[in-house]
């Protein structure tokens, strides 16, 4: 809800200040736990806000295990998982949520939530560990792309394809190009198609370590042709209105 998203941008912004002073955090936590009721939506914000800098992924596990409602516990790991992304142990909270995710009834997860879960993968130093997460993302890709929102799956698609790189630039070459071809060339939503195109350009541009050759030239070539070709249509569609 409203409410509850407000919290979280809440957190986010204070948790910035928190990471100055972990001291401070400890002692605001203890003082603002005994004024704030059990289970309200101000303490999930500051236990977010609050908490986050100081535990590590068996204690933020447990500390999450202790919500009611699954809703804000899997929140607040979600919300652990990005702000930790380059921890070592992180890998273990991303496990511990996509497992959840996928048991939990009380709300179904939808690739915004995934890509949160998956902002890590990236930063990770590990091939076993990029081995065994992948899979699990990419059993969720057939329904995430129904479910979307398209953009975010998008992004989701463009995380795996950064942490493939470490394995081989080949898989990540086919990962890209299947998401081109068989989900965003398609689409029909031109304004969402143009966002998708330009988070697709940008990571194939960003790529130090890209291998030039004349398959990725081609590729850049098209997709750039079809971003200028959205945006061409997104103009004349608003000069006609």
């Amino acid at each position: 809800n409203s409410t509850g998203e407000q919290d979280w941008r809440i957190a986010r912004l204070s948790l910035n200040d928190i990471r100055m002073d972990k001291q401070l955090g400890s002692k605001l936590f203890e003082k603002v736990n005994k004024t704030i009721g059990q289970g309200s939506s101000e303490k999930l914000s500051v236990h977010a806000s609050l908490l986050l800098g100081d535990y590590d992924a068996p204690q933020i596990i447990q500390k999450a295990s202790e919500f009611s409602d699954p809703l804000n516990s899997l929140s607040l790991l979600r919300l652990w998982i990005l702000q930790k992304r380059e921890r070592e142990d992180v890998t273990d909270v991303m496990k511990y949520v996509l497992e959840r995710s996928i048991q939990t009834t009380v709300y179904t997860p939808n690739a915004y939530d995934y890509r949160q879960i998956a902002s890590p993968l990236p930063f990770l130093s590990s091939e076993e560990e990029i081995r065994d997460l992948v899979p699990r993302f990419d059993d969720l890709r057939t329904t995430l792309q129904k479910t979307g929102p398209s953009v975010e799956h998008v992004r989701l698609q463009l995380l795996i394809r950064d942490s493939e790189k470490k394995i081989g630039i080949k898989s990540a070459d086919d990962r890209i190009l299947e998401l081109y071809l068989y989900y965003v060339h398609g689409m029909l939503d031109i304004p969402t198609k143009a966002t998708c195109l330009a988070r697709i350009l940008e990571s194939l541009l960003d790529s130090e370590d890209q291998l030039r050759s004349e398959e990725n030239d081609v590729l850049i070539s098209t997709i750039r042709k079809d971003f200028f070709e959205s945006i061409e249509t997104i103009i004349t569609n608003v000069a006609e209105q």
